[in-house]
């Protein structure tokens, strides 16, 4: 790993290290032929209690 993670999204880091994702690239990937919205992934899992903050991101196989 070279310190980088490519996650899609789209932020900043201000003068005191801190980072903000502002937005994604692209909102939708393709997995096994289907389009996946991670928008939508993530809507469910807000509705778990359990769940305070999540990010849902396409990895390669």
């Amino acid at each position: 790993m070279d310190g980088w993670l490519r996650t899609g999204d789209i932020g900043s880091c201000d003068s005191e290290g801190f980072v903000y994702v502002e937005d994604r690239l692209k909102d939708m990937y393709i997995s096994g032929g289907e389009n996946v919205y991670p928008a939508e992934i993530e809507n469910v899992l807000y509705e778990l209690a359990e769940i305070r903050e999540v990010a849902v991101i396409g990895v390669p196989d």
